[in-house]
């Protein structure tokens, strides 16, 4: 799986489960943007296999570059929206 194809399966994850801040998993099934990344690519429960790894890492690192910030505090500041997260997730393929 290729970096751009995490980046896109996890906005449409976070479009179809719904999304969340202050947790992996909300309880009605909403997914933070780490969770989607990491679902997206296969790695449900973080378990990590050095050649999914990589991908993995180059799309966390281009999302990185497109909201200038680490992606878990992003996530959870207040006032961001699913919205802002998708738009994010959709263009970080820009850095790759």
């Amino acid at each position: 799986m290729t970096p751009e194809e995490i980046l896109s399966g996890a906005a449409d994850l976070i479009e179809a489960k719904g999304w969340c801040q202050g947790m992996a998993v909300d309880e009605v099934g909403g997914v933070c943007m780490g969770r989607a990344i990491f679902d997206a690519a296969g790695m449900h429960e973080r378990v990590w296999v050095w050649d999914a790894s990589v991908p993995i890492q180059q799309a966390i690192d281009a999302v990185a570059q497109e909201i200038g910030d680490s992606p878990a505090p992003w996530n959870d500041a207040p006032g961001r929206t699913k919205e802002e997260v998708v738009t994010a997730l959709r263009n970080s393929k820009r850095w790759l």
